[in-house]
């Protein structure tokens, strides 16, 4: 495991739990509210970042079929917090995404500024004035068509710039807002839904819990407010 990999998030832990009890990850995904395919991917992220299968399957049995945490997963969820993968200095490492970099600001409450005018609501502490770096998985970004009452921190209008194949049954969207951009996980059924395209106008929404200052080289120079 290195600096670089992409951390193990709530969602992980959420799920390999869930999988200590429930018969079938169909019926652990349907506890957590997700979908089957999304809780296959979320595996498939955690197999290849633990070098090796974190759940396995079995077939037949009362439920025609079950699966439970390998040692690997179980070690995972043992970490619990400490999960998370962290670079020598105590910080996560970037995900694929790249790191995002502004100003720390501690008052009136934690924020990042990036510049061009954007600002991050943030759930992590810093320096006031400090050069920061920050990453959100694209797992942590929901998109809408319009707004809506929400109690993400966050709320931006943006366009959609890109759409990539991650999985069979997922897209990755890429959405330029003020001139950053982020990156969204959504299921290929979403983006019929949405209407998801290039040149699409798009509200995305990201929880201040969900924004983490990650390592890796910080600009110094200070954002444009």
């Amino acid at each position: 495991m290195t600096a670089r990999a992409t951390p193990v998030t709530e969602i992980d832990l959420a799920l390999l739990r869930a999988l200590t009890t429930a018969p079938t990850l169909v019926a652990a995904c349907r506890r957590l509210g997700i979908s089957r395919d999304r809780g296959v991917y979320r595996l498939a992220r955690l197999a290849r970042m633990a070098g090796g299968p974190v759940v396995a399957s079995e077939h037949g049995g009362r439920y025609g079929g079950g699966s439970h945490l390998t040692v690997r997963g179980r070690r995972l969820l043992r970490r619990g917090a400490d999960a998370f993968l962290l670079s020598s200095d105590g910080r996560a490492g970037p995900t694929e995404g790249g790191a995002l970099h502004g100003t720390y600001h501690a008052r009136p409450e934690p924020t990042v500024a990036l510049g061009q005018g954007l600002v991050l609501h943030v759930a992590f502490v810093a320096h006031e004035g400090e050069p920061v770096a920050v990453a959100v998985d694209p797992e942590a970004v929901l998109l809408a068509p319009r707004a809506f009452a929400s109690s993400a921190r966050n709320r931006f209008s943006g366009q959609v710039l890109a759409l990539r194949r991650r999985a069979a049954s997922t897209r990755e969207v890429t959405v330029a807002v003020r001139g950053h951009r982020f990156r969204a996980a959504v299921t290929n059924q979403s983006v019929r839904e949405l209407r998801l395209a290039r040149g699409r106008r798009v509200v995305l929404y990201v929880k201040a819990t969900a924004i983490r200052r990650v390592a890796g080289p910080v600009s110094r120079e200070r954002p444009r407010r």
